[in-house]
């Protein structure tokens, strides 16, 4: 989220945010808790302050996608990312880039009217093991001048591991143990945490030659 503080309480508990290129306020907690009759002035506040002259230009990456955290090099994966033009003229022949680690992988080219959004799918591919900063940007019009929101990235792994250790323990310390006796046998790993990437597919279990699936203390939602 992108905005300017216009207030601040003495203890950082409290804020007012406004992002002008949405043309929306943000007010923290108290102030609607510590309700009473100035709220009116403050409604009305948050109306002056989130008034804004919408950008000529506005191009913005609203978020990206990638479907595994971990991919094999030079196996194809998919990207999808959200672009929007927030600007009030119509968009034409834009170019949108992805990067990963600053290299240009690809480029996509596009039209978008004004408060338009599209989804756009990259297929690529990693060369070489590593961790990858995958970038979207949006190639800005030379009149644009807000360009903080051009560019969103996320980060990948391209591994040889041998192993995929499936971490499903909910929220348990059970792969001490797992990656313990890996590291002892000099076997290579990465570790899916169901919590955050949610169930494997069938696709990212076959991708490695071993699977090791563990439950911690459940017994009734396991396999």
């Amino acid at each position: 989220t992108y905005g300017t503080f216009i207030s601040l309480s003495d203890n950082n508990a409290s804020a007012i945010i406004v992002n002008r290129y949405k043309n929306v306020t943000y007010i923290t907690h108290f102030p609607e808790y510590d309700s009473n009759e100035k709220d009116i002035q403050l409604l009305y506040n948050a109306l002056i302050w989130s008034n804004y002259t919408p950008e000529q230009h506005d191009l913005e990456v609203e978020w990206v996608k990638i479907d595994k955290p971990y991919v094999r090099p030079k196996k194809n994966f998919t990207i999808e990312a959200r672009i929007s033009n927030y600007g009030l003229q119509n968009e034409t022949n834009l170019t949108l880039m992805l990067l990963a680690n600053g290299t240009n992988l690809e480029n996509k080219t596009l039209n978008l009217s004004s408060m338009e959004s599209k989804e756009i799918y990259f297929n690529c591919s990693l060369s070489n093991p590593g961790t990858y900063n995958i970038s979207v940007y949006a190639v800005p019009n030379e009149s644009e001048t807000f360009l903080e929101n051009n560019l969103l990235s996320k980060f990948i792994e391209a591994t040889n591991a041998d192993v995929i250790l499936v971490d499903d323990d909910k929220a348990g310390n059970y792969e001490k143990y797992y990656q313990q006796a890996l590291e002892d046998n000099n076997i290579s790993y990465v570790i899916w945490d169901v919590s955050k990437y949610d169930v494997p597919s069938n696709s990212t279990l076959l991708d490695f030659n071993i699977t090791i699936w563990f439950t911690g203390d459940d017994f009734t939602t396991t396999l």
